[in-house]
């Protein structure tokens, strides 16, 4: 639920970040650094690839031939090994396809056609040539991780996991990104602190919850058993008894609910609240003196994502610098800003980036899709098909803003 709201935010900023873009008032003229900082951007552009070379490239320097090498290499650095694991959190949606036996290709072609904002009499879309490379190229990615076509993707992730905390920073931006991710686990830590200092209990005895749990699980069963009935869309009674199963099992959960009791210890909530605001501010401080990507894109959403209801100092201060105070434009900046700081900081943004194949086949299980993205560089696609002058100005002020004060040398 938390990831279909936030992507139901980005639509909805995306759609009227265009559909203000034209009607937008004068804006404040863009400083020549920021100029130059856009210039300089463009000028570090990859040539785009065309659709025959990508056959013989790779993706990124992450890509292998199959699990053995990739768990022996002692060429794998620390870094490649985080990457790998941030990459292949892409891959459960097609991997869950293979196990299923079912072709992420076929599935992603149909995905690819589907347009919520499509008239009726309008052809109907297509996956694009260099979409279905793209796609066909990172699900051979994918599948080099895997064991056999019927491993899971969690197994396969915790294996990536293992690979990477068996590997040893060496380098002086390892060892930041180490200690940047030290403390962001801690930041979880404490925030399950404040959790705790509420607890609940049930006023239903144990042998009563026993009970209710085992009815919940036997209508479970029937329902299966009713939804495996090949008729069972078209024929009304066996709808008409899953929907009165369903029913009694809502009634269930509801006495489960009703006869829940929470009591918070206020004086260990406060005391929670204070380390992990505490520690924000060592993570802030981090943030500010190390010039990480790694740890600007893992910190984004705690410190820069503007739909948050917890009080923000970077926000707020940003708010401030950019005289901005739309939530909707701010949150829009936020999808390209920090993208394109980390770029500024060497993260990989040529044409065969996860962030252009993010783009060029969706995010979020093949979602806005992009396909103008594929085959050219972030910058490039953002400089020359995604964003217009008046956002290429709103982007620029907010880039320089992250660059001066979260990318420092």
């Amino acid at each position: 639920m938390k990831n279909l709201k936030y992507v139901l935010l980005v639509i909805i900023a995306i759609i009227l970040w265009y559909l203000l873009d034209d009607k937008k008032q004068t804006r404040p003229i863009v400083s020549v650094q920021q100029v130059n900082q856009q210039e300089s951007l463009k000028k570090s552009h990859h040539s785009p690839v065309n659709k025959k070379q990508l056959n013989d490239v790779l993706i990124d320097s992450f890509s292998v031939t199959n699990n053995s090498d990739i768990e022996s290499d002692p060429q794998l650095t620390y870094l490649q090994a985080y990457r790998n694991t941030v990459r292949f959190k892409k891959c459960s949606f097609i991997i869950n396809d293979i196990n299923n036996k079912i072709s992420p290709l076929i599935k992603f072609k149909k995905d690819a056609a589907f347009d919520m904002f499509q008239l009726p009499d309008e052809p109907k879309k297509q996956a694009t040539d260099l979409q279905i490379q793209y796609f066909s190229e990172f699900t051979e990615w994918c599948q080099s991780f895997l064991k056999d076509d019927n491993e899971t993707y969690n197994s396969a992730l915790k294996r990536l996991h293992d690979v990477f905390n068996s590997a040893v920073p060496q380098t002086e931006p390892e060892k930041v990104l180490k200690k940047g991710l030290e403390l962001f686990k801690q930041h979880e830590e404490l925030k399950k602190s404040i959790r705790n200092a509420t607890q609940s209990h049930s006023l239903l005895s144990e042998d009563e919850l026993v009970v209710i749990k085992s009815q919940v699980k036997n209508i479970n069963k029937q329902i299966k058993e009713l939804q495996a009935n090949p008729d069972a869309k078209s024929n009304n009674q066996i709808q008409s008894l899953i929907s009165e199963l369903s029913n009694k099992r809502s009634q269930l959960y509801i006495k489960i609910r009703n006869n829940k009791v929470t009591s918070t210890d206020e004086e260990a909530k406060k005391r929670a609240e204070y380390s992990v605001l505490q520690h924000k501010n060592t993570m802030i401080d981090f943030l500010k003196n190390n010039n990480s990507p790694d740890i600007l894109l893992l910190y984004s959403s705690m410190f820069f994502y503007p739909a948050t209801f917890e009080f923000n100092p970077i926000l707020e201060d940003m708010k401030r610098e950019l005289a901005t105070y739309e939530p909707y434009l701010l949150l829009s900046l936020y999808e390209v800003g920090i993208k394109l700081a980390a770029c500024a900081m060497n993260y990989p943004c040529d044409d065969q980036s996860l962030f252009v194949l993010n783009y060029c086949i969706g995010e979020r299980k093949y979602f806005n899709m992009s396909p103008s993205a594929c085959g050219k560089s972030l910058e490039d696609f953002y400089f020359n098909a995604y964003l217009s002058p008046n956002q290429l100005e709103d982007v620029s002020k907010y880039l320089n803003y992250i660059l001066e004060n979260y990318a420092k040398n």
